[in-house]
């Protein structure tokens, strides 16, 4: 479970519970008094009466209450109950359950005049909304799995070299597959920036959209005595990652034979960045391959 996960996951816990109690416990106060008379509700009777088919469905708060218990509080809490369970339906329903709850109060801003309640519920809609796809995206990162021992490393062809850098895995699951098909070499690019978490990515970011060199470490391989070499890149900011960046203008003209692997969230090939990563090396690729890792599920794209 990662630190995406576990916070967005935390934080609908809490409002898909705030929100169904608050809609069953307003449902059953509106089946209690349907008139409305004994409660503060009787007034909402006279907006719903903008609505259609009001002199069937809205002469008291029984409908209403139906509505607002069937459409936003059990399944907020049905949603709540999955969350709990460490479910992907729970990540999913709170998704459109958040769109439901904008909805429902862009109703009542037409037949009700503007109260901060109802402004409230609204960002409290968006909320879920966002934060439900956010934590769907973890939720499927978090299932994302690497065992370096899937791909063994014979080196049957030491003229062959899989250069890569990876932050969360993807990456590096391709260079290694690569690796081991080709009987390949591999060597991991480091960076001296702390690139982990939150705030790793925020860092990441900083270096993919400025002129500054992230700083990486050292490297001692000779690549001019290797006949082939593969290099794997995530893509930051529509962009090759700062990291490679850095790796390819300090070896500029020493490779003779390169290949390229891109690694990005999108459905494009990325050809520009390919173009790029030449002119950083001063050579013209073989070849390029560009893979999606959308939602930790790693696909090419053709």
């Amino acid at each position: 479970m990662n630190l995406r996960y576990k916070r967005t996951r935390l934080f609908l816990l809490i409002e898909t519970m705030f929100i169904g109690v608050g809609a069953v416990f307003g449902a059953i106060v509106m089946w209690i008094d349907a008139s409305g008379i004994e409660t503060p509700m009787h007034g909402l009777l006279e907006g719903l009466q903008k609505l259609p088919g009001a002199e069937l469905l809205y002469q008291d708060l029984l409908f209403p209450g139906i509505a607002l218990f069937c459409i936003n509080g059990i399944p907020q809490i049905a949603c709540f109950f999955f969350l709990f369970k460490n479910k992907k339906v729970g990540a999913v329903l709170s998704y459109f359950l958040g769109i439901i709850l904008m909805l429902w109060i862009t109703i009542q801003f037409f037949i009700y005049p503007t109260n901060v309640l109802s402004i409230s519920y609204f960002i409290f809609g968006f909320l879920e909304f966002v934060i439900g796809y956010l934590c769907f995206v973890g939720y499927m990162q978090s299932q994302f799995v690497f065992d370096e021992k899937t791909y063994p490393l014979t080196n049957e062809h030491p003229e062959k070299l899989v250069i890569f850098f990876s932050r969360d895995g993807y990456t590096k699951k391709i260079a290694y597959q690569i690796a081991s098909q080709k009987g390949a070499s591999i060597y991991e690019i480091k960076t001296k920036e702390k690139i982990k978490g939150n705030l790793g990515f925020w860092w990441c970011g900083r270096f993919s959209i400025s002129k500054v060199e992230m700083p990486i470490e050292k490297c001692d391989l000779d690549l001019s005595r290797y006949e082939e070499i593969t290099i794997c890149t995530p893509i930051w900011a529509f962009s090759i990652c700062a990291p490679v960046k850095t790796f390819l203008k300090q070896n500029k003209g020493k490779i003779k034979n390169v290949h390229y692997v891109l690694v990005h969230f999108m459905k494009a090939k990325f050809y520009h960045q390919a173009k790029k990563m030449d002119n950083l090396l001063e050579i013209k690729h073989q070849s390029f391959v560009s893979y999606s890792s959308h939602f930790g599920v790693i696909t090419e794209i053709k």
